[in-house]
């Protein structure tokens, strides 16, 4: 999990350099997402992906949730 996180995290860092002017569209973002995501993986040189690989904070909020009622952090003894 922690290899395709950093992958998104580097497409997102990829994005940020983009320069989006007033009449950008939800088209033009899935055009750049796309040419960001293929600079990534030809660099990388060892991934695979395809389509939208993004992984959002409620993925990562609900894993610390499991995590927080599975394994309480306070001593209860």
């Amino acid at each position: 999990m922690n290899y395709g996180m950093n992958i998104s995290c580097l497409v997102e860092e990829e994005l940020a350099q983009i320069e989006r002017p007033q009449d950008w569209t939800q088209a033009d973002e899935a055009q750049a997402y796309e040419r960001c995501l293929r600079q990534v993986l030809e660099r990388n040189g060892r991934a695979w992906a395809d389509g939208n690989i993004r992984i959002g904070d409620y993925i990562l909020l609900s894993e610390f949730l499991w995590l927080f009622n599975h394994f309480p952090f306070t001593n209860q003894s």
